[in-house]
């Protein structure tokens, strides 16, 4: 396969999503057969066998190396357009590297993957802005507004109810509202 197929190929099956990485998903016996096979397949267009064991680092180490670096991992994965794990699948399909060695390394890579998933989710966390829904409910409508609404809630014309469908605000946030309002300071007034 030239380079503009395998670059077609590849894209072909990226969109498909024919594999993603899936460490706590239990699937049928037979979904797991069909997605063996299309990984298989989706390895052979991207990783064709004649270019992987021509690289010069892939005949360096020889058949079942164990001495693969992450590095070099990495940057056949790279070369090739594709994941660390696939590269390693197709040296383990051709006798590159042991069964073992392929295990751990994976196992290292769900690892990674997981680890970086947990940081993603804290640094969102961590940069995340809370809404101050009354205060953001104060500048949308303006103080004379939300203090008349509030007012006549006090004076019993309309319900707390009403009010919250006015302004699209939860009942639970008007004790906020009524001090980002200035209602409760305006009570002196009267």
């Amino acid at each position: 396969m030239d380079q503009p197929d395998r670059v077609v190929a590849h894209l072909m099956i990226r969109v498909s999503g024919v594999s993603e990485l899936e460490t706590d998903v239990k699937r049928p016996p037979e979904d797991q057969r069909v997605e063996v096979f299309c990984n298989h397949v989706a390895a052979a267009a991207l990783i064709p066998r004649d270019v992987l064991l021509a690289q010069p680092r892939v005949t360096a180490l020889g058949p079942r190396s164990t001495r693969w670096s992450d590095a070099e991992i990495s940057d056949l994965a790279h070369q090739f357009g594709v994941s660390r794990e696939s590269v390693l699948r197709r040296l383990l399909t051709f006798d590159r590297t042991t069964e073992e060695f392929y295990r751990q390394k994976r196992a290292q890579y769900i690892a990674e993957f997981v680890a970086s998933q947990k940081r993603k989710k804290e640094k969102a966390a961590a940069t995340e802005m809370k809404r101050n829904m009354p205060q953001e409910t104060v500048s949308n409508f303006g103080k004379p507004l939300v203090n008349m609404l509030l007012d006549n809630y006090h004076q019993d014309r309309v319900t707390l109810s009403e009010i919250s469908g006015y302004l699209g605000l939860k009942v639970k946030h008007f004790p906020k509202l009524e001090e980002v309002a200035g209602f409760r300071d305006r009570q002196w007034l009267r």
